[in-house]
């Protein structure tokens, strides 16, 4: 999921993908206005490389950006383990019914 909203955000990405023109675009009617050919290159660019790549080379570059996991992905995520969020229910996963 990409994040890129705000105008810092919106110029950082455009610039860490070498996309100057876009990169250059810093008001909200300009960007809107832009907004089809843009996500033609986001669409186009995201294939370069796979999810945790991308999620790693943005988030390097101060880039709003995290890959969807998968259900235990996200639950092995150590964060959630420090902080201790996760609680197992004492007559084990089954749901009431």
């Amino acid at each position: 999921m990409l994040g890129a909203n705000d105008c810092k955000q919106h110029k950082l990405l455009f610039e860490m993908l070498d996309e100057q023109e876009a990169a250059e675009r810093d008001d909200w009617n300009s960007r809107l206005d832009n907004s089809a050919e843009e996500k033609n290159i986001l669409e186009k660019r995201m294939l370069e490389r796979t999810a945790s790549e991308w999620e790693e080379f943005l988030q390097a570059g101060r880039v709003p950006a995290g890959r969807v996991r998968t259900l235990l992905e996200a639950l092995d995520d150590p964060q959630l383990k420090s902080r201790d969020v996760l609680h197992v229910h004492p007559e084990g996963t089954a749901l009431p019914r």
